[in-house]
């Protein structure tokens, strides 16, 4: 009962929190919103204008547009079009029709659905449109001449005269001067702690005022920047803002659909975490990549509660592993070249051989759509598709935290960090996949309003990063590594801590770097190590919060010389009692002795240069020396 109590709490609290997000609703008859020319950045050879759309599909709507009031020849504009069923009439030209019209372009805005658009002119000649995240079009065009805009709108296309007005809502629109990539599109669509003096922002509406005529530049890096609703727009409940959510299934039709992330059949990882409510009557599906009755891999329930791995739709494993009814767990599923193994909270649970044949079609959380049942009852949350085979080092450690979109293998990322929980999400039917790989889920038959069938408030102890990894990668400098790490959307981030370690397993902590604390733009940090080991080394950064809060970056590795010139057993046949060991490389080395049964005697770091041990304790007999790789066979006398 008090887990009930806690979940009615957050509930009521959300949709408190839901009156004051707010989008401009236009009639598509004169409403629109004018903003003044000092926010125009048409012509400049970089821009970004990025927006949230629900269009109700009639007419041509106009989202944004740059003009010269009279003269219909030169403009900028983004107007979906009805006549080509939703594609958007991109049009960037100067006074004798020079530069780019696509009449229609790939991008599509699909009617009574909210889709977020970017259009980003990447230099003089070139455009690039993203739908929900995911490159349309990359277009390559003639430079035009430069001209100054008179008219700049949100709902309006104003030439010689106004038309285009758009229908429906708009929000969270933002004009930048700088050409924005893929990944920092993906990162801020929700507004996950983006600055208003995020470098390059121009102008940013949110529109969340909910009265009055005005719509605040909330971008402190322009003033005098306010735009003016005109002909009388309405304010509307928006659905747009980050939230910690999971999604919610209601055991009837509920499901997700994306594209394929992998073909693998092999060194493939699934995984995510599940609150299965209980239902007993069905089979339950979690999760497949492939088509449940003929190829690929899934992970279900059966009517008892017990997890199964289905192959090719029709190899089953039947593992035994029950699953709590009420509570989180977290599952992962690890396909090698022979076999697989299934992880529950961590723990290795189930193993067994098989190989799955080759996946197509899509994959699907929640609903088998070839048996047309086995829905999902409950939630879901953090799901990751992998194109390696996870070890349980990695799973154990990411899998009580989000982690970065770029680390090397994920295929698909979804974090349901958007939306309203318990809330009023209709429309928002677009999953985004951080990633990056633009394997966006499609919400089905989802209610998205209320407490079932809906975003709600995620795992209270799964953490949720602070701030967004863009990259980690380490590089070999002679003797030296170089780790080098770029972050986004830093929020209250205290600092950095590198840890370095020689089995992934214990970690030393080598450095502490300060963190920029509070930026939504990309930052860049640096570290050498000076003094890595013989074989290998593992690094990996932890961030920490000033609330106490800390995320780790993926793991990375550095391997030095561990050929056998780099340690030398200078005499194998011990009857001093003295081991002499010459260190060759030109850092110190870890160097373990073993037993002849390999239990570990002493382990010690030898610095380069001859090194005189005794083992004089030690009865007669083979021993092992060990360092990285090598291993020398000793035998005392």
């Amino acid at each position: 009962m008090r887990k009930l109590v806690f979940f009615f709490g957050l509930i009521i609290n959300n949709c408190a929190l839901a009156q004051s997000n707010y989008a401009v609703n236009n009639d598509g008859s004169n409403d629109y919103v004018s903003l003044p020319t000092s926010v125009a950045v048409s012509q400049l050879n970089t821009f970004t204008v990025e927006a949230w759309v629900y269009w109700n599909g009639t007419g041509n709507g106009c989202i944004y547009s740059e003009t010269v009031q009279g003269n219909n020849s030169p403009m900028f504009s983004i107007i979906p079009r009805s006549t080509n069923g939703g594609g958007i009439e991109l049009v960037l030209r100067d006074n004798s029709a020079t530069g780019l019209v696509m009449q229609p372009a790939t991008a599509t805005v699909t009617a009574n659905t909210w889709v977020h658009v970017a259009v980003v002119r990447t230099s003089a000649s070139n455009i690039k449109t993203y739908i929900n995240g995911v490159l349309k079009d990359n277009a390559t065009f003639t430079a035009p001449a430069s001209w100054t805009p008179t008219k700049v709108n949100a709902g309006v296309r104003w030439r010689a005269s106004q038309s285009d007005f758009f229908a429906g809502k708009i929000d969270e629109l933002r004009i930048w001067n700088t050409a924005r990539s893929a990944a920092e599109i993906v990162a801020n669509m929700f507004n996950k702690n983006l600055a208003n003096n995020a470098t390059g922002l121009v102008a940013y509406y949110r529109f969340n005022e909910g009265s009055s005529t005005t719509a605040a530049n909330s971008c402190t890096n322009t003033s005098g920047a306010d735009g003016t609703l005109t002909n009388g727009p309405t304010w509307a409940a928006s659905p747009i803002q980050f939230a910690g959510n999971a999604l919610h299934f209601d055991e009837g039709n509920d499901r997700v659909i994306a594209p394929l992330p992998t073909t693998a059949t092999s060194n493939v990882t699934m995984e995510a975490w599940v609150y299965h409510q209980g239902g007993t009557g069905t089979d339950h599906l979690i999760m497949v990549n492939g088509v449940m009755g003929s190829n690929g891999y899934a992970l279900f329930l059966n009517t008892s509660h017990k997890l199964i791995v289905l192959f090719n739709g029709v190899n089953t494993w039947n593992t035994g592993i029950g699953l709590s009814t009420g509570q989180w767990t977290h599952l992962a599923l690890v396909i090698g070249t022979t076999g697989f193994t299934l992880y529950k909270n961590g723990v290795n649970v189930y193993s067994n051989t098989g190989t799955p044949n080759t996946p197509s079609a899509n994959f699907i959380l929640g609903f088998n759509t070839v048996a047309n049942g086995q829905p999902f009852g409950g939630m879901i949350d953090e799901v990751r598709i992998w194109n390696t085979a996870r070890t349980q080092t990695e799973i154990q450690n990411n899998m009580n935290s989000e982690i970065a979109p770029s680390t090397s293998g994920l295929a698909l990322y979804y974090t349901f960090n958007q939306g309203i929980a318990a809330g009023n999400n209709t429309g928002l039917t677009a999953l985004i996949d951080q990633s990056g790989n633009g394997n966006n889920g499609t919400l089905t038959n989802f209610a998205l309003s209320g407490s079932t069938s809906n975003n709600l408030t995620q795992n209270s102890n799964l953490v949720i990063l602070p701030l967004r990894w863009i990259s980690f990668i380490t590089t070999k400098q002679y003797n030296n590594v170089l780790l080098q790490w770029s972050t986004a959307q830093e929020h209250n981030t205290k600092d950095f801590l590198v840890q370095h370690s020689i089995d992934s397993r214990s970690w030393t902590n080598v450095a502490t770097n300060a963190a920029t604390g509070n930026s939504s733009s990309i930052n860049n940090y640096s570290y050498l190590h000076t003094a890595p080991l013989q074989g290998m080394n593992y690094y990996r950064i932890v961030q920490r919060d000033v609330d106490g809060r800390f995320g780790y970056s993926v793991i990375n590795s550095v391997k030095f010389n561990t050929n056998r010139e780099g340690v030398q057993v200078m005499n194998n046949l011990i009857a001093s009692g003295i081991l002499l060991v010459k260190i060759t490389a030109s850092i110190a080395t870890p160097v373990s002795l073993h037993s002849g049964n390999g239990n570990l005697l002493w382990r010690r770091q030898l610095a380069p240069g001859i090194h005189s041990i005794d083992v004089s304790r030690y009865a007669n007999g083979i021993y092992l020396l060990k360092t990285g790789e090598q291993i020398e066979k000793i035998i005392v006398q």
